[in-house]
C-alpha cells in the first residue's frame, strides 16, 4: 500500500491557494444591509479569489442549470476559477429548503462547482445544509475545502467525482432518506476527512452509508466518529484508504468494509455494537494495528474470496455468539493462493488456544494467531508489555 505523505502536502498547497493577497469581499444578507440578499447574485458578482460572506437567514433561491448530461435546480453556481464562500454559523447561514427531502425533488444542489464551471479552487466554510438532493457538489472536482459545516436530511451531502484535492473538516452529518450516502468520492486523487461526526439513524431497513470511497488513489481519515446506519466506511474498487483514531458505534451491518481490491491501514479504531466490525470481498491489503472491537451480533472479522496480505496486531477481538473470524459460505474452491492472515499478538479474550481455534470458520483461508496476549511463550514480543497492562 502506498504511503499516504500527498494529502498533506496538496492541503497546503490548497490553503495557499485559497487567501488571495489582493480580493474583494462581498456582503449577503437577508435584511438588505448587505450588497446583495441572495447569495447566487453574489456569486454572479464576484470575481476569482473573491470571498462572499453570507448572514443569517435560509437561502433556497436558484435556478435551473442545464448540461449535456442533466438539468437540475441549482441554488449556487459557481463558475470563477477560484471563490472563498464563508456563513455565519453552521446553524446560522442555512442553504436548502425548510420542508424534508423526499425523491419527487430529484437531484437538486445546493452548490454545484468544478473545472466544467471554469471553478478550480473552492472554500465552503461556517454554512448548514438541509434536505437536498446534493449538497455540495463536484464533477470533476476541484482545490476544495469543506469545513465547520453541518449537513442534514440530504439524499447525498456530499459528492466529489474524478480527480481533485479536497478536505472535509470539522463538520457535521445526520439524517438522510434512504439509500443515499453522506460522503461519496469517486475516482478521487487526493482527500482528506478529518473531525467528522457522522450520525445515521438507526434502524435495519434504511439502506444507509456514511463514507464511500470508490476507485479512490489515496484517502485519509482521521479522528471521526460514526454512529448508525447500515454502513459506516466503505472502499470499493481498488481504493486506498488510511484511517487514524476513528471509533463505529451501532452500525446495523458493517462498520467498515473493503471490496474490489481496496486496500487499507488502521490504527487506533474503536468498534462497539456491530453486527460485523470488518467484511473484506475480494480483499486488497490491510494492516489493523491498537484497535478494540467489543460486543459484536455475529463476527469481529467476515470474510470473502481474495487473497491480499492482512494483518491484525496488537489490538483487541471480539466474538460474536460463535466465531471471532468467519468465512462465507459455501467456500470458493478455484485454483487460488490460499491466503494467510496474520492474527498474532492481539487479545483474544481468552488464555486457552483450544478456544481461539474454535472462534475460527474458515476453508480457504489460514488465521495465524500465536503468539497472543496472555500466552507463555518465549518468542513473544517484547513490545507487547504495555499492550498487555491494558487488560488488567
Amino acid at each position: 500500500m502506498r504511503r499516504l505523505l500527498s494529502p498533506l502536502i496538496a492541503l497546503v498547497v490548497l490553503l495557499a491557494a485559497a487567501a488571495p493577497s489582493a480580493a474583494r469581499t462581498w456582503s449577503v444578507e437577508r435584511d438588505g444591509t448587505g450588497d446583495y440578499t441572495v447569495i447566487q447574485d453574489a456569486v454572479d458578482a464576484a470575481a476569482s479569489g473573491d470571498t462572499i460572506l453570507i448572514g443569517p437567514g435560509r437561502f433556497d433561491e436558484g435556478r435551473l442549470v442545464t448540461t449535456p448530461g442533466w438539468t437540475d435546480y441549482v441554488r449556487v453556481l459557481v463558475e470563477q476559477e477560484e471563490l472563498i464562500l464563508i456563513g455565519s454559523g453552521e446553524h446560522n447561514t442555512i442553504i436548502g429548503p425548510e420542508a424534508p427531502y423526499d425523491y419527487s425533488q430529484g437531484n437538486n444542489k445546493g452548490i454545484e462547482a468544478g473545472p466544467w464551471w471554469g471553478n478550480q479552487r473552492l472554500v465552503v466554510r461556517d454554512i448548514g445544509f438541509e434536505n437536498m438532493g446534493f449538497a455540495i457538489r463536484t464533477h470533476p472536482t476541484p482545490e476544495v475545502l469543506v469545513a465547520n459545516c453541518r449537513f442534514s436530511g440530504n439524499y447525498n451531502s456530499v459528492f466529489f467525482a474524478e480527480g481533485g484535492v479536497s478536505r472535509i473538516q470539522n463538520c457535521y452529518f445526520e439524517k438522510m432518506p434512504l439509500g443515499g450516502e453522506q460522503l461519496l468520492f469517486y475516482e478521487s486523487d487526493v482527500v482528506v476527512v478529518s473531525d467528522c461526526i457522522f450520525q445515521l439513524d438507526k434502524a435495519p431497513f434504511l439502506v444507509q452509508e456514511a463514507v464511500k470511497f470508490q476507485a479512490t488513489n489515496d484517502g485519509l481519515v482521521e479522528d471521526c466518529t460514526f454512529h448508525n446506519g447500515k454502513y459506516g466506511l466503505g472502499l470499493v474498487v481498488q481504493s486506498s484508504v488510511q484511517v487514524n483514531r476513528c471509533s463505529f458505534f451501532g452500525q446495523e451491518m458493517v462498520g467498515l468494509y473493503a471490496d474490489g481490491g481496496s486496500s487499507f491501514n488502521m490504527q487506533d479504531g474503536r468498534f462497539e455494537d456491530q453486527t460485523i466490525a470488518f467484511y473484506f470481498w475480494n480483499m486488497g491489503e490491510a494492516l489493523i494495528e491498537r484497535t478494540v472491537i467489543t460486543d459484536v451480533r455475529e463476527a469481529a472479522f467476515r470474510f470473502n474470496e481474495g487473497g491480499g496480505n492482512f494483518t491484525v496486531r496488537e489490538s483487541v477481538l471480539a466474538r460474536g455468539p460463535q466465531y471471532t473470524v468467519a468465512q462465507y459460505f459455501p467456500c470458493y474452491t478455484g485454483e487460488e493462493e490460499f491466503a494467510h492472515i496474520d492474527m498474532r499478538n492481539n487479545d483474544w479474550g481468552t488464555t486457552d488456544p483450544d478456544s481461539i481455534e474454535a472462534w475460527i470458520s474458515t476453508c480457504s483461508f489460514i488465521v495465524d494467531y500465536e503468539p497472543f496476549v496472555g500466552q507463555e511463550t518465549p518468542v513473544e514480543d517484547s513490545s507487547l508489555g504495555s499492550f498487555k497492562s491494558m487488560f488488567r
